[in-house]
């Protein structure tokens, strides 16, 4: 978990991610970049993820498209909840 937080969340995509429950984490990825895009397929166990003050510093002003296949998926922002 330390080095998926680390290199995956904070290096790669400036996410931090918290496990949720007592269930063990399990994370696969897949990152694809191009010139000016990034393509990221994820599938985990219940997680938290957030861009942090210190993650949002790096100026990075794109944006994410999320596709719930499976399972919930809530994502808020500015005191806002949508769940999926």
């Amino acid at each position: 978990m330390p080095f998926w937080r680390e290199v995956f969340g904070r290096k790669l995509v400036q996410i931090d991610i918290q496990p949720l429950g007592d269930t063990p984490f399990e994370a696969t990825a897949t990152l694809r970049a191009l010139p000016g895009v990034r393509r990221l397929s994820c599938t985990s166990t219940a997680a938290r993820t957030q861009r942090t003050r210190g993650l949002v510093a790096d100026g990075d002003d794109g944006f994410a498209l999320l596709i719930s296949v499976g399972g919930a998926l809530s994502a808020s922002q500015l005191g806002r909840e949508l769940s999926l």
